[in-house]
């Protein structure tokens, strides 16, 4: 499945997509329904890199596992 969205914003281009591309962004807009946890890796990088796709494990409520999920990031 691949979700497009596209939205007029009063923000510059750069600081949208550093907001955009902060892990810690997106583990908030995430929490408290959904925590995800780096796959085979002890820890979130500080941002998402362009173009990189990142294996994640899912689960509701911190303890619930819904299976691996990837995520991947492109300023298209």
């Amino acid at each position: 499945m691949i979700i497009s969205m596209r939205s007029a914003m009063k923000i510059s281009p750069n600081l949208l997509w550093s907001n955009l591309s902060s892990t810690s962004t997106f583990q908030k807009v995430s929490s408290p329904l959904m925590r995800f946890k780096y796959a085979g890796h002890t820890a979130f990088p500080t941002h998402w890199s362009e173009g990189e796709t990142y294996k994640l494990n899912m689960f509701l409520f911190g303890f619930i596992p819904l299976g691996e999920h990837s995520i991947s990031f492109n300023k298209d």
